[in-house]
């Protein structure tokens, strides 16, 4: 087996050289790496808002838009809306929990007052999940079901 030796006057790196660069290597490559663990964060963060969107759409077509919908039984629906709830409210149902994804989303019909547009009252569609929740809304008007 040959040794290796340096011969005089040849440069190289120094420990503290070679210490300094790999310090500065993993410093760069932990700053690249929190932007992977944030970006899964936030991926999942849209996966529960994307299926709380699909939830309430789902809902506001069933009650509201298709033809035979039952919007005739939010005008009579009565129930205690959350703290949060819109004003001016003449109906609202609390419907039974939906699991999906390993979440529960909890979803409210509330039917304002018809104000604006006469015989065509809004409904509001919220799908809480978490903390957090998504709002999506129609008019019903109980001549035509949409």
């Amino acid at each position: 087996m040959k040794a290796f030796y340096f011969k005089r006057g040849e440069k190289g790196f120094t420990l503290i050289e070679v210490l300094l660069s790999v310090t500065l290597l993993a410093i760069v490559l932990m700053t690249f790496f929190s932007f992977f663990v944030q970006g899964g964060k936030m991926t999942a963060a849209n996966a529960d808002k994307l299926a709380a969107v699909h939830l309430a759409h789902k809902y506001l077509e069933e009650y509201v838009n298709l033809p035979g919908g039952t919007g005739e039984d939010l005008l009579s629906a009565t129930c205690t809306p959350p703290p949060d709830s819109p004003a001016d409210l003449i109906g609202c149902k609390a419907l039974a929990p939906v699991e999906m994804n390993g979440h529960t989303y909890k979803i409210w019909l509330f039917v304002q007052d018809a104000g604006v547009l006469p015989g065509y009252y809004p409904v509001i569609v919220r799908a809480y999940y978490g903390t957090h929740y998504v709002e999506t809304f129609g008019y019903y008007h109980p001549q035509s079901g949409s």
